[in-house]
């Protein structure tokens, strides 16, 4: 089924009053990914042995499909892009970065500026990060072109 980002909060809100609780995502060859329990607000992931071994049984059967079918940690990483899976030292993150941006350089506080490598950039975490803080405390600078920054500026 596609459609778009904008409507799936009315097609899961039809389908949890239509009586389905859990929706099961499949992909053909490796089966049931994961569930989505709309009456829990919860998702359950495959375990990585259990992923892993359906790789493997559809890869010895299968080998020209090893670039075709994902590997787990990419299965993973789709959940922490999205922000479903947070990273293991979460909390300890958000501690430092809610506590970094309560500096006020106008009051003599150093300002913080943070600086993602371009790992960090494809996979969101910065956006992860920046979903669950109060955005008036920030300002946002993106570079363009070496000579010239552009600043968006919160105080």
């Amino acid at each position: 089924m596609i459609f778009e980002k904008d409507n799936l909060i009315i097609v899961l809100n039809e389908l949890y009053f239509g009586g389905k609780r859990v929706l099961k995502v499949r992909y053909p060859a490796i089966g049931e990914l994961f569930r989505i329990d709309l009456e829990k607000g919860r998702i359950d992931l495959m375990s990585r042995e259990e992923y892993e071994k359906r790789w493997n049984r559809v890869i010895n059967d299968f080998p020209m499909l090893s670039e075709e079918i994902p590997k787990y940690r990419h299965y993973l990483k789709v959940f922490q892009i999205s922000g479903i899976l947070k990273p293991r030292n979460w909390n300890y993150i958000k501690e430092k970065f809610l506590k970094a941006i309560d500096r006020n350089p106008l009051r003599g506080d150093r300002a913080l500026f943070i600086g993602f490598d371009t790992d960090v950039l494809v996979n969101r975490f910065s956006s992860v990060i920046l979903k669950d803080v109060e955005k008036e405390k920030f300002g946002i600078c993106s570079q363009h072109r070496l000579s010239s920054v552009r600043v968006n500026a919160t105080l």
